[in-house]
């Protein structure tokens, strides 16, 4: 914007309000005011001086001109890199995994081939391993990894799996309960206890570890050091009834007899205790009651109200239980000739078909017949 317009418009403003000024005192009309005569003055000496844009900085200033730090020189090219043209980026080990328990859950899926199951789990594990050529000390992937071994079969590479975790994190509580799981499943049972007994050393509120490693006990005969993990939780009551199930579980029914009688000597009213010995004596468990139902007496006076048996919805004995008299049959008779069977009318019930009464005709009105006069 040129800076001698508004100087020139405020001139103008000034010797025209003096003007009204003088005017309004009884000046004549024609006087102007000495404003009038700066205009021009003023008008061509900015012109003779120059002025600057209000941006601070002419064009011609160098440093106005000076191409800014982003934009390229003139003439040079610049290459736009696409997307596919920039090297890959490296995921994250987390990612790898996630991507990886999908493709293991997914062949987990009902009606599924055989060989979709295997290329499912396959493509898992080339994810898993991917996250941990990235992030070796990423705990989650050796847990999973292991657990996908389990599913497949290979108990073998599955402990390696897990023990390789724990000389990484010997305290991860979830690795040293998956390694004695695969210990059981090869029925190693001093080293599975001692995997259980540490998964539960770093985890002691967890039920599953507590359950399991008080039934591995219990399987080995232990039943001490089994009454002592099962108390810390469940009490003693329920520890004695544990106990007593897996002995029941191993064919041996008078032991495990003794154990449920001293779970209900702690607690008689626990009822699964109650349950297991109803069933170990080979009898029907105490509360469970038969039920029957008796009619009310009728009264033999006419009107009076029958009273409600006190005997409803109490126990009743097989022979208290009223049976309806048993009905003679009717005998068909074979003498008379049968005769035509014509199907019921399905418009009108068979009961309400009544035969029509005969129809009387009504007597002829009397005839009258009149006689000749004889005269």
């Amino acid at each position: 914007m040129d800076c001698r317009k508004p100087l020139w418009l405020g001139l103008t403003r000034k010797a025209k309000g003096q003007r009204i000024q003088a005017k309004g005192e009884g000046g004549s009309p024609g006087h102007f005011p000495f404003a009038f005569f700066l205009v021009p003055v003023a008008f061509f000496a900015g012109g003779a001086v120059g002025c600057t844009s209000w941006g601070g900085l002419k064009k011609s200033d160098p440093v106005a001109a000076a191409p800014s730090a982003t934009t390229p020189p003139p003439g040079v090219v610049v290459k736009k890199e696409k997307e596919k043209d920039l090297p890959p980026r490296t995921p994250k080990a987390s990612t790898c995994v996630a991507l990886a328990d999908w493709y293991a859950k997914e062949a987990q899926a009902p009606n599924r081939e055989p060989a979709q199951v295997d290329q499912l789990r396959e493509v898992a594990r080339k994810e898993y391993q991917q996250a941990l050529s990235i992030d070796p000390n990423y705990l989650p992937t050796y847990q999973a990894l292991g657990r996908l071994y389990v599913a497949m079969g290979d108990q073998a590479r599955a402990m390696q799996t897990f023990q390789k975790g724990l000389s990484i994190n010997s305290k991860h509580a979830a690795l040293w309960y998956d390694l004695g799981m695969c210990q059981l499943r090869q029925k190693s049972w001093d080293p599975a206890i001692q995997s259980l007994t540490k998964a539960v050393e770093y985890d002691p509120e967890n039920r599953e570890y507590i359950n399991m490693l008080g039934h591995t006990l219990s399987r080995t005969g232990r039943y001490q050091e089994s009454l002592a993990v099962f108390s810390r939780s469940y009490g003693e009551a329920k520890a004695y009834y544990n106990v007593a199930r897996m002995l029941q579980h191993l064919g041996q029914a008078e032991l495990s007899k003794q154990y449920v009688q001293a779970a209900l000597q702690k607690d008689p009213t626990l009822e699964p205790a109650q349950g297991l010995l109803a069933q170990l004596e080979g009898r029907a468990p105490s509360n469970i009651q038969r039920v029957g139902y008796s009619e009310p007496e009728k009264s033999a006076t006419p009107g009076a109200v029958a009273t409600p048996n006190s005997s409803v919805n109490q126990p009743a004995s097989p022979s208290s239980l009223v049976t309806p008299p048993q009905l003679p049959l009717p005998t068909p008779n074979t003498s008379a000739p049968p005769g035509p069977i014509l199907p019921p009318d399905p418009l009108v019930p068979t009961a309400s078909i009544v035969p029509p009464e005969a129809v009387v005709p009504p007597a002829p009105p009397p005839i009258f017949l009149r006689q000749k006069d004889p005269r």
